[in-house]
């Protein structure tokens, strides 16, 4: 085979393992295969380079380099790189197969998402970005077309680290800017050097796209959409849309500022912040026990929708005058006399008792209506009846008899597939006492979900805790019922069996914290319970 000559027809064999099955996209860098793999007998996909990168020997160092960085983080929300392949001149990389959608295909769908699921977006995509950030990796290209979203609403982030390789190679065509120019931070657009807070500032972008259905900075040409936010402040995604609330305002807001020191600074601190929406949702938004998201669709695969190509970027979404800002009586009179007829039913229905708010432990994602379809559209995408395989879209530390916190800034530690990260419980003298009856980690599933074994990964000797699988655990302890399984004196990790619990979350309750290895001589004499990691099965 002659170096660059190289056409990927169904059936050929790379490496003399990865068997090509079809090709789902192609795009500047790459085309893109779904492959099996026969010696662990799953499907991945395989990124084949285009012949004219993978001559260019600099381009491959770096490509390499990046790989390899890449594939050193696993995380729940992150898409796994499994391997490289250098076959006769072809250059590829392994990934691990995603069924899904990218957040690209879903916002060309519906043009917007509700506000509380752009929240549920940002803090995973932020878990995975905290965990890469950890590590000293940079993503350079967050976008939505890099952002997949499975069928049970765990979010995931693809291409980490590969943008770097292509920093010093003309990957650029007539009047378009590497990278995607909707999502470059301004320092990328000057040339400056990439950290962190690029990232952080490319996902403000991607959520206010996500609130409002059109990016903050558009222009006639990729060139000058990237220079555009050089030249003035994001404008408010509140201007574009009223129903956003203040809080997810300003977190946007304040990922799009021009300089990064102005900005959040880790990913960590923007989940942090996310995770307080959240539970101003919870707490404010009433629901029907329908999930109405728009974000799933079982029947698509995140490789035949992913957007490589760019080829929606193209698509321009913006204000009839771009260079003129909204003024709030032109943005906000077509929604004022509605908003005041509907803050009076909601008043005559506060009166009569209909509405049912939720105390802080709930954090299922509220059921509002599903934004970007029809008001007349009353069916849920999901079938709410259905029962799913369990998975952990995100978690809450639980104390409500407490100070209602215990170590929250760690829960995604628990489920973020690394063991040497752990949630911990506050340190307690003589396990609770008579101080409460336990604090918790409360597991949100997204769905109706069956769950057969909970494992729990930790090293903390002598703990005992209460598993509760349900709908719901707003009220206190003590309405929740018998126990799925009980745990006592346990010493280090357990494989727990709840014989087909049915519900939308789960509560590891914690009734005696044990003791950590962990803990130094310089701590008072008390108990706490580290959780490695928890998985559902």
């Amino acid at each position: 085979m002659i170096p660059g000559q190289f056409t990927a027809t169904q059936g050929t064999r790379l490496g003399g393992r990865y068997e090509l099955l079809e090709p789902v996209a192609t795009g500047g860098m790459a085309q893109v295969w779904r492959a099996h793999d026969p010696v662990l007998g799953r499907e991945v996909a395989v990124k084949l380079l285009h012949p004219h990168l993978a001559t260019d020997t600099g381009f491959l160092l770096r490509f390499k380099q990046e790989a390899k960085n890449a594939a050193k983080l696993s995380h729940a929300n992150i898409v796994q790189i499994y391997d490289t392949v250098s076959d006769n001149g072809v250059e590829a990389i392994v990934m691990e197969y995603v069924r899904g959608r990218t957040l690209r295909s879903l916002l060309d769908d519906h043009g917007y998402l509700r506000p509380s699921d752009v929240v549920d977006v940002g803090q995973q995509v932020c878990s995975a970005l905290e965990m890469a950030h950890r590590n000293g990796v940079v993503h350079r290209d967050i976008k939505p077309s890099n952002i997949l979203v499975r069928s049970d609403r765990r979010v995931m982030v693809t291409d980490f680290g590969i943008a770097k390789a292509g920093e010093d190679t003309d990957l650029t065509v007539t009047g378009t800017l590497l990278g995607t120019a909707k999502y470059l931070a301004p320092e990328q657009v000057n040339g400056d050097e990439a950290d962190p807070r690029t990232d952080l500032y490319s996902l403000g972008i991607v959520m206010f796209e996500a609130l409002t259905g059109k990016p903050p900075f558009s222009a006639e040409t990729d060139v000058a959409t990237a220079f555009a936010r050089l030249q003035g402040p994001a404008p408010r995604a509140s201007q574009l849309r009223s129903d956003i609330g203040r809080t997810i305002d300003d977190i946007v807001n304040r990922l799009l500022q021009r300089d990064p020191n102005d900005r959040f600074g880790t990913a960590a601190d923007v989940r942090a912040a996310l995770g307080y929406e959240s539970k101003s949702w919870d707490q404010n938004h009433s629901s029907d026990g329908l999930d109405q998201t728009i974000m799933v669709s079982d029947s698509h695969d995140w490789a035949d929708s992913h957007d490589w190509a760019e080829h929606h970027d193209d698509i321009e979404i913006i204000p009839d005058d771009p260079e003129q800002p909204v003024s709030f009586l032109k943005s906000e009179r077509s929604w004022i006399v509605p908003a005041l007829l509907l803050a009076l039913v909601a008043g005559a229905l506060l009166l009569a008792g209909v509405l049912i708010t939720r105390s802080p432990i709930s954090s299922v994602t509220p059921s509002i209506p599903s934004i970007g379809s029809s008001a007349e559209t009353t069916t849920p995408l999901l079938d709410s009846t259905e029962i799913f395989p369990p998975s952990i879209v995100s978690a809450a530390a639980v104390d409500p008899e407490g100070d209602g916190v215990e170590h929250d800034e760690l829960v995604n530690d628990a489920f973020d597939g690394d063991p040497n990260t752990v949630w911990k419980t506050e340190t307690y003298r003589t396990s609770f006492a008579n101080q409460k009856a336990g604090v918790g980690l409360l597991i949100n599933m997204g769905r109706l979900s069956e769950v057969n074994t909970i494992s729990i990964t930790t090293e903390t000797q002598g703990w005992s805790a209460s598993i509760y699988v349900a709908d719901d655990f707003s009220e206190g302890p003590g309405s929740w019922g018998e126990p799925e399984a009980v745990v006592t004196d346990q010493n280090g990790s357990a494989e727990i069996s709840v014989d087909g619990a049915i519900g939308n979350q789960l509560l590891l309750w914690i009734t005696s914290p044990g003791v950590s290895p962990q803990r130094s001589e310089d701590d008072l004499v008390g108990e706490s319970f580290e959780l490695g990691e928890i998985s559902l099965g």
